[in-house]
């Protein structure tokens, strides 16, 4: 699903001679990727306490252990950071062989008397991107570009405007506008070819397409398994909960009354009690989380499969699975096409402490994701089972769009995105033409 791995996307060019060679090997060359995804992220985040580890996870600093948030996308948010809402111009059109494309350009121009770059405080301190310590270097303006297609993987670029210049042997002088830059990023894309788009409907739609696997709600399936249950329909039969399970609840997040609630709901009904009276939702990091508790959602005696609870935790994506007893789990027994990962819970004592041993399951399609167990795999402290269970969730369905299932779909539904804004707005261009054409032949007669 996310078609950039993170380490791919931060590479930094340390020097020019790697960098042309770069750009001559690659059919869409990267001149320089100098982007802070930690910068970016914490932006929409609105938390100073992220950083990022040398292995690329981001990480929440808290008084718990550091659980790092895998296979998330930061670097879709390169347009919000550096586009929406600011000067660039946008260009689309049908280029063959490449099909629709969408390109975004944006110059940052350098404030007066300063060495810096007015637009963004991540740029004063990337001088290395660009080559060369000459004043005139940190007097550039810098280019800001991302290439979206239906054929490729999504490029974002930054350089200066002298790379670009210098590569092409062409004049420090010559000045260039956003649209004659395009050629000298490929060969194929002829400026004649491309539409020129501004309005804040586009950059609508570009935030959403960019966004498109970046997610802040999220919705966890939660089932009771009490002694001796074996089957789906014996466990999805569980009409009332129990003690320990209520305790368990307590740690991942608060009671809610469903009617009327105005949070992210997870598609449970807030006006009529269809869906049950309520629901356990939490607000984690900067995330909304809303769990399916099986015990919450409507019981009925006369359906042994209890389609109600099914509707709703068959098709989530990842579900806990709290054993009050000594049930073996055993997630074969589960029928559906959108369970991928469960992360199974059970009370086990420590001395004379409840413990809560964590154990995991997953489809083979599904990549590996952190944090890892510890050893053993039993947590005392509450708050540390919390941070670790929601970390693990998160980046368990995160992972899970990786599963072919799920990219197809994300893959289809972004190629289809791509094609109705092209096409939307090549439509909308030639009847604006044909218009003009008509006004001018009537002013001629």
């Amino acid at each position: 699903v996310f078609e950039h791995a993170i380490e791919d996307l931060i590479q930094h060019a340390q020097d020019m001679d790697k960098l042309h060679q770069q750009q001559q090997q690659q059919q869409l060359s990267s001149t320089a990727n100098d982007i802070d995804p930690a910068h970016a992220f914490s932006n929409l985040a609105h938390t100073s306490k992220l950083s990022l580890t040398k292995s690329n996870i981001l990480i929440w600093q808290t008084s718990s252990p550091e659980y790092g948030l895998e296979h998330i996308d930061v670097f879709s948010l390169y347009y919000r950071e550096y586009f929406f809402e600011k000067d660039h111009t946008n260009y689309l059109g049908i280029i063959e062989p490449l099909g629709p494309v969408i390109i975004s350009v944006r110059r940052e121009k350098q404030s007066a008397g300063s060495s810096t770059f007015a637009s963004t405080d991540l740029d004063k301190s990337s001088s290395a991107v660009g080559g060369g310590g000459g004043g005139h270097e940190h007097r550039d303006s810098r280019l800001r570009v991302i290439i979206r297609g239906k054929a490729f993987s999504d490029w974002r670029l930054s350089f200066l405007e002298t790379t670009l210049k210098r590569h092409h042997r062409l004049s420090s002088r010559q000045k260039l506008s956003r649209r004659m830059i395009l050629p000298y990023l490929h060969k194929m894309m002829d400026p004649n070819k491309l539409i020129k788009v501004n309005s804040k409907r586009i950059e609508r739609q570009l935030l959403k397409l960019d966004e498109l696997n970046l997610a802040f709600n999220y919705k966890i399936g939660v089932l009771l398994v009490k002694d001796d249950q074996m089957s789906e329909e014996q466990i999805f039969g569980n009409e009332h909960s129990t003690p320990a399970f209520e305790t368990f609840l307590d740690i991942l997040g608060t009671k809610v009354e469903l009617q009327g609630f105005p949070g992210f709901a997870a598609g449970l009904d807030t006006k009529n009690n269809n869906t049950g009276k309520y629901a356990l939702h939490t607000m984690w990091r900067e995330f909304k989380i809303t769990y399916h508790v099986s015990t919450f959602l409507p019981y009925n005696a006369s359906d042994s499969q209890q389609i109600q609870r099914k509707r709703h935790i068959g098709n989530d994506i990842v579900t806990l699975v709290f054993i009050d007893g000594k049930s073996k789990f055993n997630p074969s027994i589960f029928r559906s096409q959108f369970l991928h990962v469960f992360v199974v819970v059970n009370e086990e004592m420590v001395g004379d402490k409840v413990g809560y041993r964590v154990q995991v399951a997953k489809n083979n399609a599904v990549p590996s994701f952190g944090p890892g167990l510890p050893k053993p795999p039993v947590f005392t402290d509450r708050q540390v089972l919390r941070e670790f269970l929601l970390t693990k969730v998160i980046n368990a369905e995160n992972a899970a769009y990786k599963a072919p299932k799920f990219a197809k779909l994300e893959s289809r539904t972004r190629h289809g995105m791509i094609e109705e804004i092209v096409n939307y707005y090549i439509k909308n261009h030639a009847s604006a033409d044909d218009e003009k054409d008509k006004g001018t032949s009537r002013s001629k007669r």
